[in-house]
């Protein structure tokens, strides 16, 4: 198996490669530590933020964005610092500039901390996302933030 992002090879618990493992193999298999982006909060790997809208999602992971870029702090956790992506695909740089003034408390802001407003998507994105984390050495964090789930109108009975 790849991982998509990396590109690379995920070893399988089995040796036939079927996805399929048995209790003896699980309790026999070691694994690495769990890696933390924010320790005991947010481990690497894929992790979906979800909820209702206007609970501060995004000012969450704005927080977490720049912490990590500046290994500095969020939630009482120190960050090991690092290249950070946010794809704020709802936003604009006047409002990511204004959020940042009341998030980022070291100046200058993280240069390690990069922001994009528009994103192709599927694996036109996936690749651009491939290459981010390919060309930033010690990358630490990607984040897409959506705003708004597509469809969200239509199940509000909006037909448009």
């Amino acid at each position: 198996m790849i991982d998509p992002l990396t590109s690379q090879n995920i070893k399988p618990i089995n040796a036939t490669g079927s996805g399929i493992f048995s209790a003896a193999e699980l309790q026999g298999r070691e694994f690495p530590p769990i890696q933390w982006i924010v320790p005991d909060i947010l481990p690497e790997g894929l992790t979906l933020l979800a909820g209702k809208p206007k609970l501060g999602k995004s000012w969450l992971a704005l927080d977490f964005a720049v912490a990590v870029a500046a290994g500095g702090s969020v939630l009482g956790r120190e960050c090991e610092p690092g290249p950070v992506l946010y794809l704020a695909l709802e936003d604009n740089p006047r409002r990511l500039q204004r959020r940042l003034r009341l998030v980022a408390e070291s100046e200058p802001w993280p240069r390690d901390l990069e922001f994009q407003t528009e994103w192709p998507r599927l694996d036109a994105g996936l690749s651009k996302m491939r290459e981010w984390v390919v060309t930033r050495p010690g990358a630490r964090l990607l984040i897409v933030d959506k705003g708004r789930a597509e469809g969200h109108r239509r199940a509000r009975g909006n037909r448009d």
